[in-house]
């Protein structure tokens, strides 16, 4: 196995400080949402770090998604979107699931069918096969949590609008 080296980007032209933010990485660029600040305030912002660049964009958001998150799950879907599932707003864990699409700049809520995972942060998730996997976690009263849940059916790059995703 060959050597490899750890490479420090110097691009904070944008302060993008805190922890708990999700991120995913698409084409030459990685993606951040939410988080909380250094003063506890959790984050509904949405970062593009571009290493072509070396700089981040703030993302416009045009409409309403699931607001301010810590901790929650951020996949990509396809090329231009990526699902946020769970995390938490301070007070209350989520297990609602949300697709942003990146060129239109817009939210869209997901209608899964099925039982829902119980509401959850911390947890980790991939795309495998174009089926979103939910691992771990922790609970309202800080229990780990020890499952592994997948969301029913392929996932489509497309508006969900009017393509929920539901059984196969």
């Amino acid at each position: 196995m060959g050597s490899s080296f750890w490479v420090a980007f110097s691009a904070c032209s944008v302060t993008v400080r805190g922890l708990g933010f999700c991120r995913v990485l698409r084409m030459c660029r990685m993606v951040f949402y939410g988080g909380m600040n250094g003063k506890g305030e959790v984050l509904d912002e949405i970062y593009e770090f571009n290493f072509h660049t070396q700089s981040f964009e703030l993302i416009e958001q045009k409409n309403k998604g699931p607001g301010a998150r810590v901790s929650s799950s951020l996949v990509p879907l396809g090329d231009d979107a990526f699902l946020v599932f769970g995390g938490s707003d301070g007070k209350t864990l989520y297990n609602d699931l949300w697709v942003f699409f990146l060129r239109a700049r817009r939210w869209e809520r997901v209608r899964a069918f099925g039982d829902a995972p119980q509401p959850r942060w911390i947890q980790t998730a991939s795309v495998i096969d174009g089926r979103m996997l939910v691992f771990g976690g922790q609970d309202a009263q800080n229990n780990f949590i020890n499952d592994l849940v997948r969301l029913p059916s392929p996932l489509s790059h497309k508006p969900l609008r009017n393509n929920p995703v539901g059984p196969p």
